[in-house]
């Protein structure tokens, strides 16, 4: 990728639903046919294009408003041939048997469509595997899977994602989106070397993951190049951004702390902003964040910028008074971009 003006490779969350409704975010990835959700409550609005990119879903908890539009995404999604991973805290494997299980599929020999199920414990992860062809059916014990609360749940070439666990009278999830480092070539410095784009670029990035002799040489149009000369004045490095979601805890002395550290340094913090201060009792009882420690926690953890959701119907007409409460403890807050 070649820029006139260097930019980052960044990804752009959007929310599914309004604030207000059922939370859903959906997270594109740059220059791939890829879609991470998180969470999966009403989800009618998700296209049919965007729902056959769907490679990852990750479950906060499976109250309804969290994980109802499973069943829409396994319709949309049975005539494909590929693999989707969910992961949830635990009992997810038998929450997702549960669904799968709830369907008749005698015809499952036309179906491709399969399931790899990851649940998420404090010190190990359990996954199990449904098939199409079993009918979706796995009687076997999960695979237990050694982990580490600080390592990552999922990691590819271009993202990784971490997770915590938060209180919601039942074990909860966060998650965190990390973006690796990019590195792009930039356009004006190629221009003042009167070097066109071209496979070469591809190759040069490549090198950066070996440590060059000072002679090392490239090849650009029939002219040699030395390639570590190259890379110091042509590719630049952007540092990857960190997407946080965060839905449905209490915060107390137990879950304030882990939600700082977790946050810390986000360059989009989704946060839920269930209540009014003046209801903090309510909230505190229901195991929900008020506006104003979802901006503590956005200020404690100097996120870039906060982006407030899942608000309590109990504020229809007057959602403005939860943008406002928030932005006294933390100013830079967005309206949540939609899907649609």
């Amino acid at each position: 990728m070649c820029t006139s003006n260097f930019q980052p490779m960044k990804m752009k969350p959007v929310l599914v639903n309004p604030e207000f409704q059922d939370p859903i975010l959906a997270v594109p990835i740059p220059q791939k046919s890829e879609m991470l959700l998180f969470d999966l409550g009403y989800c009618f609005r998700l296209k049919i294009r965007d729902i056959q990119k769907i490679s990852k879903i990750f479950i906060t908890h499976t109250h309804i408003d969290h994980f109802a539009g499973f069943d829409h995404i396994l319709r949309l999604s049975i005539d494909m041939k590929k693999t989707i991973s969910i992961y949830g805290p635990p009992g997810f494997i038998g929450n997702v048997q549960g669904k799968l299980s709830g369907y008749y599929w005698n015809l499952k020999d036309s179906i491709n469509l399969n399931y790899d199920v990851f649940e998420i414990h404090r010190d190990k992860m359990l996954r199990k595997r449904f098939r199409a062809r079993d009918g979706y059916i796995n009687d076997n014990l999960p695979e237990v899977i050694p982990w580490d609360i600080n390592d990552p749940i999922a990691e590819t070439d271009d993202y990784s994602v971490y997770t915590v666990f938060l209180e919601h009278r039942m074990p909860v999830l966060g998650y965190k989106i990390k973006a690796d480092d990019s590195y792009n070539a930039d356009k004006s410095a190629m221009d003042s070397m009167n070097l066109s784009p071209g496979k070469w670029v591809g190759e040069l990035k490549k090198r950066l993951q070996n440590d060059l002799p000072d002679n090392d040489e490239i090849e650009i149009d029939g002219k040699k190049y030395n390639a570590g000369k190259l890379l110091k004045k042509l590719i630049k490095k952007s540092p990857g951004h960190v997407i946080t979601y965060v839905v449905d805890t209490i915060f107390n002395k137990k879950t304030a702390g882990p939600l700082k550290n977790f946050v810390s340094g986000s360059d989009y913090f989704f946060c839920e902003c269930a209540y009014l201060t003046s209801e903090r009792e309510l909230a505190r009882r229901n195991y929900h964040l008020t506006a104003r420690q979802a901006g503590t926690i956005a200020k404690e953890g100097e996120v870039k910028t906060l982006i407030p959701f899942h608000f309590s119907r109990r504020y229809e007409g007057k959602y403005h008074k939860l943008y406002e409460e928030v932005r006294e403890v933390f100013p830079n807050v967005e309206k949540a971009k939609t899907y649609l």
